[in-house]
C-alpha cells in the first residue's frame, strides 16, 4: 500500500511555541502506552522541534521499530491508541499515521537505521545548531507559504531544494541529484 494523501491541504504557519515540545513529551509518554517495549527511539522531529522556527501546528514524531516487515503488531497498536493509519511506503519502509485529538500529530513509524530516520534526525539536528540556517529556514517557509497561498503540496515542494541541502551538508550522503556546496550564506563557518 502507498501513502494516502493527508487530510490536511492547506499550510497555516504558526509562531514557535515551547508548548510544542511539551505536546511531543505527552505523546512520548502516551506511545510507551501504547507500544509497552516495542519501539527503540521515539523523536520529536520536524519545525515544532527547532525553536524559533514557524511551523504548521502538528507534532511530527518519528517512531523506530525494530523490525519494519514485523511493524504491524504495533501498526494495531497505534491505531487502537486512536491513530489512524495512513499507509505504508515499502521503498522508504515507514508506516505513516495522524491523529487530531486532542492536538494534531503526525507519526512515522521506521526503522533505526532507514533514510527517513536518519534524514530527520540530521535535519533537526543541524538546525537546532546552526542559527543562520535555521533563520533562513523560517524566512524561507514564511516566503513559501505565502507565495503557494498556503497549497501544502506545493509549499513541500518548493521547500524541499532546503531541505535536501542541509540533510546533505549535515552529512547525509543518500540523498540524489540537486546537491550543491555548502550553504555558505547560513553557514556558522561549523561543519
Amino acid at each position: 500500500m502507498s501513502y494516502m494523501k493527508p487530510v490536511a491541504t492547506q499550510v497555516h504557519l504558526h509562531r514557535y511555541t515551547p508548548l510544542w515540545a511539551i505536546l511531543f513529551w505527552l505523546e512520548k509518554v502516551r506511545l510507551r502506552l501504547i507500544l509497552p517495549g516495542r519501539v527503540l527511539g521515539i523523536a520529536h522531529v520536524g519545525s515544532t522541534a527547532i525553536r524559533g522556527t514557524p511551523a504548521k501546528p502538528v507534532i511530527d514524531i518519528s517512531v523506530a521499530v525494530p523490525d519494519y516487515a514485523g511493524a504491524w503488531e504495533q501498526v494495531r497498536a497505534l491505531q487502537a491508541g486512536g491513530y489512524l493509519y495512513r499507509g505504508e511506503n515499502s521503498d522508504l519502509r515507514e508506516y505513516s499515521f495522524e491523529k487530531y485529538t486532542p492536538y494534531a500529530c503526525a507519526l512515522f513509524l521506521c526503522e533505526p537505521g532507514g533514510e527517513k530516520w536518519r534524514e530527520r534526525l540530521r535535519f533537526r539536528d543541524y538546525l537546532r545548531s546552526n542559527p543562520p540556517a535555521r533563520r533562513a529556514y523560517a524566512v524561507l517557509k514564511r516566503r513559501l507559504a505565502e507565495e503557494c497561498d498556503g497549497d501544502l503540496m506545493a509549499y513541500q515542494r518548493r521547500k524541499l531544494p532546503f531541505v535536501l541541502e542541509i540533510c546533505a551538508w549535515s552529512g547525509d550522503l543518500n540523498f540524489k541529484g540537486g546537491i550543491h556546496e555548502h550553504p555558505s550564506q547560513f553557514s556558522n563557518g561549523r561543519r
